[in-house]
């Protein structure tokens, strides 16, 4: 991701536009922050980087709801801090199990 990149302004005729407007600030930075940390993790390399938060925005609703009984809601997001919190824990686990394989297999 090229240093300082930021979203343009969508065109008032988009979905992209009909979605975002409808966030909150809060909910748009959430957004911008969780889009650049998943781009940074996974190290992507896009020729058209505005194109690619389009695609986040589109996304977003799908993504943004699970199913609980057959009814949508809205999903509680993880926080940045929650998903590092969780991989740091499921590396340390899968070190654990690399370095005593028996005992993660309950033999040890």
């Amino acid at each position: 991701m090229p240093e300082g990149w930021k979203p343009a302004p969508f065109g008032l005729d988009t979905q992209c536009h009909k979605i975002e407007s409808g966030w909150s600030t809060d909910d748009l930075l959430r957004h911008l922050e969780a889009f650049k940390a998943h781009h940074r993790r996974e190290g992507s390399k896009f020729v058209d980087w505005q194109a690619a938060w389009s695609a986040w925005v589109l996304n977003s609703e799908r993504f943004g709801k699970q199913r609980t009984n057959g009814q949508h809601r809205p999903a509680e997001p993880d926080s940045y801090v929650d998903v590092l919190e969780r991989e740091e824990r499921n590396r340390a686990i899968l070190a654990a199990r690399n370095a005593n394989p028996e005992a993660a297999a309950g033999r040890g």
